[in-house]
């Protein structure tokens, strides 16, 4: 149900979505912009989960961030869960100071480093069996034409740097190119 812009759903917490329109599938800047969501939300000390779960006034139960590829375009979502009784506005607005923040000053090289490191881990999780591996080289020979993208990926992901991740961060993540979707619990339970 949608009253005034805002959906109305059968989860039991309030959850924000701000979105971000990003290039089609064959873009080079989607391994800096994986780093990129690592950094901010995957992880007990990303930028998100320290701020909005774990920080002094913690207003989320959990938060993410990452980019999803699709064809013609894909879609970077920052996202988390508001706790009740926090106000949904203010936690907004403490993902985009939280963005501004990162597009300011930048990204660290440890930063860099714990995201490779957990890439690292997804990528060989991801392809623990054959149908997995299979599936993305079917996804690159759908999508790109290209069904050995799912190995130049791997090196493109490990050989970004700082200077990359904050470049996508500018070049994507302005405010002005968001979108922002709030969804409320059914205040009848239904």
């Amino acid at each position: 149900t949608l009253v005034d812009g805002v959906k109305i759903t059968d989860s039991a917490l309030t959850q924000i979505v701000i979105g971000y329109r990003l290039p089609p599938y064959t873009s080079d800047d989607y391994a800096p912009l994986e780093i990129l969501g690592t950094i901010l939300g995957d992880g007990e000390s990303s930028r998100l989960t320290t701020k909005l779960v774990n920080g002094d006034n913690p207003m989320c139960t959990d938060v993410g961030a990452g980019p999803y590829q699709f064809q013609d375009a894909g879609v970077f979502m920052v996202e988390g869960h508001v706790m009740q009784g926090k106000d949904p506005q203010a936690v907004e607005s403490a993902m985009f100071d939280t963005i501004d923040e990162l597009m300011k000053s930048g990204v660290t090289d440890a930063e860099i480093a714990k995201a490779k490191l957990l890439a690292k881990k997804s990528i060989v999780r991801d392809r623990e069996t054959a149908e997995q591996l299979a599936t993305q080289m079917g996804e690159g020979a759908l999508f790109a034409n290209d069904p050995n993208r799912v190995n130049i990926t791997d090196h493109e992901m490990f050989a970004v740097t700082p200077a990359d991740v904050l470049r996508v961060a500018k070049k994507y993540l302005g405010r002005e190119r968001s979108s922002t979707l709030i969804t409320l619990p059914d205040p009848l339970g239904l």
